[in-house]
C-alpha cells in the first residue's frame, strides 16, 4: 500500500521550459499542431546530440521531395502590383 505520494512540479516545469525554447518571438506564428509536435519531441525525444538524421534525410529525398539547396523547377512567381488608394493617405 502507498503511504507517501511524492509531489513534484518537475515534469510541468520541463514542459514550460520546452515551450519557451520552441515558441519565441521569431517563431510566434507556428500552428498549434506544430508546437505540440515540437514539444512532444523536445520532452520525450532523444537528446539532439545522439540523434542521427541522415536516414530520415535519405528517405525524404528518395520519396521524391526536394532538398533545401535544390534549385526551383517551377515557373517563376509573377510580381503582384497593388494600387495604393488615395483615400488611405488623406
Amino acid at each position: 500500500m502507498l503511504e507517501v505520494l511524492p509531489i513534484s512540479s518537475a515534469e510541468c516545469e520541463r514542459g514550460f521550459s520546452q515551450m519557451n525554447l520552441n515558441h519565441t518571438s521569431q517563431r510566434n506564428r507556428l500552428l498549434t499542431s506544430t508546437v505540440s509536435d515540437l514539444l512532444m519531441v523536445g520532452v520525450n525525444g532523444p537528446p539532439i546530440h545522439t540523434w542521427n538524421a541522415s536516414k530520415y534525410v535519405v528517405s525524404w529525398l528518395q520519396s521524391g521531395r526536394h532538398g533545401a539547396l535544390d534549385k526551383a523547377t517551377g515557373l517563376p512567381k509573377q510580381a503582384v502590383t497593388v494600387k495604393q488608394s488615395s483615400k488611405l493617405f488623406d
